[in-house]
């Protein structure tokens, strides 16, 4: 097997049958289970959900980016169909206190690009990640994108100009004023051209779909405090804004002068720090994202204002293209939360995620999938926002749905929830789930082959989703590991078409469950062929 990691190995297994050519009688079968930290990353439209944009690019960066692979061993990073998986090599130990953590940027003609810090943790060998794109030409409520051009003499701005992030399904704004002679640099490097391009893209302060594309989540690790010193924190913010310039096609890092920013605040926001509803005087932090490390920085604090008409707003200036956040801030717990989840279905499977919620908002600092393998399950969280958090059960399909679509102002109904509770308490935390209907336990076993080499099994690991056939969406159905997977989420008797995203192809099967136990035999794209 030829793969790019020197440290990447395969299981060979000879099973020697008892016939008489030497050669036939041999059946090599490959566990390819080699990343054992790994995480699918499905990208989505919120706008409509079911419909994959077009044309995905996905990059890897970051600190530990050179130990990351596509699930198969490759250095590929092929989104196929809306979906890769993504894993840590061996060769990278993960622990406790280390985890290893990259940073993906995704973007697709006609969207606007997302980064996202990965972490992989000790704790958790597989996560499900979804990343939205956001159209640039009709966004979602909650998010506002004005785009201007300009004429350049000499690469300087013949006369000042502005532009304003329209407010329409928002009440929110963000305002760019540039000065007259001002010249645009990619790093260090003046640009020379004839026009430039502008795209100001405004975020508010409460909708899903605009919480859910702050950059690295709400909880960021490696930030820059105003001290100097970098620790984690949890943000809590009153709107952010992406800048993004081009001369002449050619990326704008910077000016050569500040450019002039304002935001403007929803009056009905609880400041944290006071407790209290927002108003004019307070301070808030004015914080900058750097797209290639991945982290945030303090840059300084801004006074919040009377805009007018019972308005307010807060300006600041500043240099750089990128994206900027106006953010309160608590820095996180130092304890671990265990919660002790227990239900009466035994084994009763990975159909439930866990979210975690700050009094001050609706929307989930994090989300932990639960695999409840026995009628208890316990799980352990650090970093918590100082303050009250409250900790919901949801079925997981529901959850994603809301989770992926962007839509409505809250969650679905939790199966259970806590009380509200001190986030930092070191008691632990119990919650029950109610006991559902009986259900049948389906073993999946996957076994891919290649038509050219048929003496060659492979026993694939890899994320699989599901759709009841005749249906649109698929769900995620769980982790097959070594050609394995047992989960209660199938009916017996009904038909369901499978999907799994390997080597940068999607493998997909059909089939009817007609007894507890289905194995497949699945044909592996060519391309995955030839590395044997």
């Amino acid at each position: 097997m030829r793969l790019k990691y020197p440290s990447l190995r395969v299981l060979l297994l000879l099973l020697v049958y008892g016939c008489t050519n030497p050669i036939e009688d041999i059946k090599i079968v490959i566990d390819a289970n080699v990343i054992k930290h790994s995480a699918l990353i499905t990208v989505t439209d919120p706008q409509q959900p079911g419909k994959t944009p077009a044309n995905i690019s996905l990059s890897v960066g970051g600190r530990d980016s050179a130990f990351v692979y596509e699930i198969s061993g490759k250095r590929e990073f092929k989104v196929t169909d809306g979906m890769i998986a993504l894993g840590i090599a061996p060769g990278k130990t993960i622990n406790k206190d280390s985890p290893a953590e990259c940073l993906i940027t995704v973007s697709a003609p006609g969207y606007l690009p997302s980064s996202q810090t990965l972490s992989f943790s000790a704790e958790q060998s597989q996560q499900l990640i979804t990343v939205n794109l956001i159209k640039a030409i009709s966004p979602p409520p909650g998010v506002s994108i004005a785009q201007k051009s300009a004429a350049l003499t000499e690469g300087q701005l013949s006369q000042a100009f502005k532009t304003e992030t329209p407010l329409q399904n928002k009440n929110e704004s963000t305002t760019v004023t540039f000065s007259r002679s001002t010249a645009f640099n990619n790093e260090d490097k003046t640009i020379k051209g004839k026009l430039l391009l502008l795209s100001l893209s405004h975020f508010d302060s409460h909708s899903p779909a605009s919480l859910q594309l702050f950059p690295g989540g709400l909880l960021s690790k490696g930030v820059t405090l105003p001290d100097g010193s970098t620790g984690t924190i949890n943000f809590s913010t009153a709107g952010f804004f992406r800048l993004s310039l081009t001369v002449d096609n050619t990326p704008v890092s910077s000016a050569d002068r500040d450019m002039a920013f304002a935001l403007s605040i929803d009056p009905g926001l609880t400041n944290p720090g006071t407790g209290k509803t927002v108003t004019a005087g307070d301070k808030i932090g004015v914080w900058y994202y750097d797209e290639k490390s991945g982290k945030w920085a303090f840059l300084q604090q801004a006074l919040i204002e009377n805009a007018g008409n019972s308005k307010l707003s807060a300006r600041f200036s500043s240099n750089a293209a990128g994206y900027y956040a106006l953010c309160w801030y608590t820095v996180s717990c130092t304890n671990t939360l265990q919660v002790n989840v227990h239900t009466k279905n035994t084994n009763a499977g990975n159909g439930f995620i866990a979210a975690f919620f700050n009094s001050t908002d609706f929307f989930p600092y994090y989300v932990y999938r639960l695999d409840l393998s026995a009628s208890s399950s316990s799980f352990s969280y650090k970093n918590l926002p100082q303050g009250l958090t409250k900790v919901a059960i949801f079925d997981y399909s529901a959850f994603n749905t809301w989770q992926s679509s962007g839509a409505g102002t809250s969650a679905p109904t939790p199966l259970t929830e806590s009380g509200w509770i001190e986030a930092c308490t070191s008691a632990p935390l119990d919650l029950s789930i109610p006991a559902g209907g009986p259900a049948s336990e389906i073993t999946l076993e996957f076994t891919g082959y290649c038509p050219l080499n048929q003496n060659l099994a492979i026993r694939p690991s890899m994320y699989v989703s599901f759709r009841e056939s005749g249906t649109s969406s698929y769900q995620y159905l769980g982790y097959m590991n070594k050609g394995t997977l047992t989960t209660k989420a199938l009916t017996p008797g009904k038909s369901y078409d499978f999907k799994s995203s390997y080597n940068g192809e999607t493998i997909k099967v059909s089939r009817r469950i007609e007894q507890s136990t289905v194995s497949e035999k699945v044909q592996l794209p060519e391309s995955t062929c030839k590395s044997f």
